[in-house]
């Protein structure tokens, strides 16, 4: 149940991602025939972007997780038995999980003091508001670590959780 949840979470979470690199492609190619035919480029759109960058990464990050679709060498993997792939998929959630609640852990403090400053970035025209940003990577971090720890339950228990109607197995 949880998985099936957390499966339909991540791909919204996924998408949502995809439509956001499209829409600042859009503004970039505004920005450029802005700056290059009207010679007004778009104000903020460098901050916009830079901050949406981070954004959609961490969107991303716990579909990635969820469906497999990470970078793993398969020499050992390949040749090693059910047990041994078990075994070394627990080690990988294990770690990361410690790396997305490391995350968590270093980006809390900063996050709150973000939003009791308001913090922004760029000046002039167009200031953008960072902690938002900051709390999303905080948010996707922490649901990267569910996930890697769902994972690592099915590795124990010998069910492949995360193994949905993408149709891809975890690693």
């Amino acid at each position: 149940m949880i998985d099936r949840w957390t499966g339909t979470l991540v791909r919204a979470c996924s998408t949502l991602a995809a439509f956001w690199a499209m829409f600042l492609g859009f503004l970039i190619l505004y920005d450029i025939l802005g700056r290059e035919i009207f010679n007004s480029p778009l104000a903020g759109t460098v901050e916009l972007v830079a901050n949406s960058i981070v954004c959609i990464l961490f969107l991303q990050i716990p579909y990635a997780i969820h469906s497999g679709a990470h970078i793993r060498t398969l020499l050992v993997y390949q040749n090693a038995g059910d047990i041994g792939r078990r075994a070394i998929d627990v080690v990988a959630y294990l770690l990361g999980i410690f790396f997305f609640l490391a995350v968590v852990e270093g980006g809390w403090a900063d996050m709150i003091t973000g939003w009791e400053v308001g913090e922004y970035e760029g000046e002039g025209a167009l200031r953008v508001p960072t902690y938002p940003v900051r709390s999303l990577i905080i948010l996707f971090a922490g649901l990267s670590a569910l996930v890697y720890l769902l994972l690592m339950i099915g590795a124990i228990t010998g069910r492949r959780a995360g193994s949905g109607s993408d149709g891809i197995q975890p690693s």
